[in-house]
């Protein structure tokens, strides 16, 4: 069993070899909680060297050329009860990302649907920030999930600073885009939940954004209760319904280190016409297996309320005067008083999907009996044999 691996990460000019023993570095950093290094934090890195665990970020100082540095790693062992079978190493990843200057860093899944990183300082975009995230690179079945299978934003988070991964709905601008579910798998990695509440995705289009939180729901903090507000309006988000694992609850509940699906219904499904919008992930949580579904023409059909014009000539108007409605309603809230979608995606279906248990069963209530064959057994049987002659 191994009790200690440690990777040590050491930052070497290459014309120097990049080959100094790991002794002679005098100055040591233990693996950090967050696992993120930023070299131009410490003003002595060419003689630190650096403890690191999985997932743990690197970024580079920007005083010297990168190409002129090297990252060396130094395994150290400690194993009980093994004193001459070799050891063996499995697998060891490293992974690099380049930013560009103008334009967003594409990151590419297994799938071929690219997630861009951003930051966001007001109405400007800085594609080279600093926005930690990590990824999972294994080959892991969705139903296998680990702790680190998927997708998550890292580091600290500023409320001043937008900041996550970008998922892009509608990028072709088609004039006819409606979203009527999605389905997120999420999982906390942290020993509490916070007791503020915390940001963790939204779902921007057309006519708003709705953004989703977290927060702790019982003293201990090991459950979250999750929960939508209207960027809009600032209010809770009206017209969810919500389904956990998919099962349809009041309102779905997390819980420390275990993955839940969360199942979004919109009760009228979202307007993404000539709009490109997204879902965005920007909370400390791991995400995978995220999908949305466009309504087609059959499930955009609904089931409409009207109003008279006799209502729409007394409701909250007086003397007949147009300013109620020009300054609360547009034309389509004049006419209709309410909706609700006739087809749609349910996320039951969708979770059963997924997990394989979407069968449809035929019963006639009645059992079926089979009968098998009828053995007679004879026990303590004693035999007798008596001579004679024929008559």
């Amino acid at each position: 069993m191994i009790w200690l691996k440690e990777q040590k990460n050491i930052t070497k000019y290459i014309a120097e070899g990049a080959n100094t023993p790991l002794t002679d570095f005098p100055n040591y950093v233990p693996a950090k909680e967050d696992k993120i290094i930023n070299i131009d934090d410490y003003s002595n890195w060419l003689t630190t060297k650096f403890e690191v665990v999985d997932n743990t970020l690197i970024y580079p100082t920007k005083t010297v050329d990168f190409n002129d540095l090297a990252i060396v790693y130094h395994l150290d062992f400690n194993i009980r009860g093994i004193l001459r079978k070799p050891i063996r190493l499995r697998r060891l990843e490293l992974a690099s990302q380049a930013f560009n200057d103008n334009s967003f860093n594409p990151i590419g899944t297994r799938f071929g649907i690219n997630l861009f990183p951003y930051t966001r300082s007001g109405l400007y975009y800085d594609y080279k920030a600093k926005n930690p995230f990590s990824i999972y690179k294994g080959s892991t079945p969705y139903l296998y999930l680990n702790r680190t299978s998927g997708i998550e934003v890292r580091g600290d988070f500023d409320p001043l600073t937008s900041r996550g991964l970008a998922i892009p709905i509608n990028s072709n601008l088609a004039d006819n885009y409606r979203v009527s579910a999605a389905q997120v798998w999420m999982r906390y990695d942290q020993d509490q939940f916070p007791i503020t509440p915390t940001e963790i995705f939204e779902v921007v289009y057309k006519g708003d954004t709705i953004k989703f939180y977290m927060v702790a729901d019982n003293p201990d903090g090991t459950r979250a209760r999750v929960y939508a507000r209207s960027l809009l309006t600032g209010q809770n988000y009206n017209g969810l319904t919500y389904f956990w694992n998919g099962s349809l609850v009041r309102e779905p509940v997390l819980t420390v280190k275990e993955w839940g699906v969360l199942g979004i219904a919109f009760a009228t499904a979202l307007n993404f016409d000539l709009f490109i919008g997204g879902i965005n992930l920007t909370g400390p949580l791991v995400f995978n297996n995220i999908a949305y579904y466009q309504a087609n023409n059959l499930q955009q059909v609904q089931s409409n309320l009207t109003r008279p014009w006799l209502k729409v000539q007394s409701d909250g108007v007086t003397n007949f005067e147009w300013e109620y409605w020009l300054n609360s309603f547009t034309w389509e809230g004049v006419l209709i008083i309410s909706a609700s979608d006739l087809y749609g995606v349910n996320p039951s279906d969708v979770y059963k999907t997924y997990i394989g248990t979407n069968k449809i069963i035929i019963d006639d209530d009645e059992g079926m009996v089979f009968d098998a064959e009828k053995v007679k057994v004879y026990n303590d049987t004693t035999w007798t044999v008596r001579l004679g002659s024929a008559v």
